[in-house]
Formats: structure tokens, C-alpha cells, sequence
């Protein structure tokens, strides 16, 4: 299931922008900690593993999303904090290598309906694409 790289998606809609969000990795450089002021709020829960720049979705696959009642970001939360879901051993090894390495990263979510949504971040950490497998 390692797809090949991602081809430019015509018809991305995007839908919130979480690129600035706190990542626990220091491979990529807006992850390295950047000293806090007394006027940052603090933020105690769950921290990204890499960043995800613009989050964009198929116009596909936020249909399916709506039709079995999830919202995207509940998929792309975890793509974040790396449950990827129903990939294979291979793909797993490839997305914990991507940590360090800066190659992409792809989760599957298989829903309640049976079908199937991809979250992919691109290697260079400017998007997150959720899409149907047929979008690809």
C-alpha cells in the first residue's frame, strides 16, 4: 500500500490552517523550541510530531467524513500524533523513518461505512491532504 509520491490535487479545499502548532520532533525547524514569553499562553496536552502546514481535504472525502459523522481534524489529530491507522508494517517503519528523514507521511482510516480516507503530509511539511484512496 506505499503509494507513490503525491501528484498536485486540483480540487483541495481548504479548510483550517494548524501549521504553527507545537511539534515534540527537532528534525524539522519549526519544531526546535523557541524560547516562551510570560505572555505565550502555555499549552499542556498532546504535542505534534511534525508539523502539518496548510490542511487541505477532496471535496470526496469530506463528503464520506460527513456522511459517517467525523470531522476531519479528529483523523488528522491523530495522523499528528502518529496513529496511522491501518497501514502496513512497511508503511509504518516508512512514516517513523519520515520523522527524522523528511519524507512523506501517510495514515489510513478505514470508517464505520468500510470505506477508506489518506492523510498524507508532504515531504517538504507544507501540506496535509485528506482524500480518498481514488483521489490519489
Amino acid at each position: 500500500m506505499n503509494p507513490p509520491p503525491t501528484p498536485s490535487i486540483k480540487k483541495q479545499i481548504p479548510f483550517i490552517n494548524l501549521g504553527n502548532m507545537t511539534c515534540a520532533s527537532t528534525a524539522h525547524d519549526s519544531c526546535r523550541t523557541r524560547k516562551k514569553s510570560m505572555n505565550q499562553p502555555s499549552y499542556s496536552g498532546p504535542v505534534l510530531l511534525f508539523p502539518l502546514g496548510l490542511l487541505v481535504a477532496t471535496p470526496g472525502a469530506l463528503k464520506v467524513l460527513k456522511a459517517n459523522g467525523i470531522i476531519p481534524l479528529r483523523l488528522i489529530a491523530r495522523h499528528s500524533l502518529g496513529d496511522w491507522g491501518n497501514v502496513g508494517p512497511d508503511d509504518a517503519r516508512a512514516n517513523a523513518d519520515a520523522l527524522h528523514s523528511g519524507t512523506r507521511i501517510l495514515s489510513s482510516y478505514q470508517l464505520a461505512d468500510g470505506a477508506k480516507i489518506w492523510v498524507i503530509t508532504e515531504a517538504d511539511r507544507s501540506s496535509t491532504t485528506v482524500l480518498l484512496p481514488s483521489e490519489y
